[in-house]
């Protein structure tokens, strides 16, 4: 995860142009304290499941 956190341009990046700081700790553990509700589609329609094909 750190690696892609680090992607030139990614979310390092954009957190430091932003004048903030990235601390990254190693954990076997990942907690998630926050999410957030998809929004509705606006323009795309879910496709119906098939049989697998």
């Amino acid at each position: 995860m750190a690696g892609a956190l680090a992607i030139p341009g990614g979310f390092n990046d954009s957190v430091a142009r932003n004048d903030g700081d990235v601390v990254i700790e190693e954990s076997d553990v990942v907690t998630i304290t926050a999410t957030t509700q998809p929004r509705e589609m606006q323009y795309a329609e879910p496709v119906p499941a098939t049989d697998g094909r």
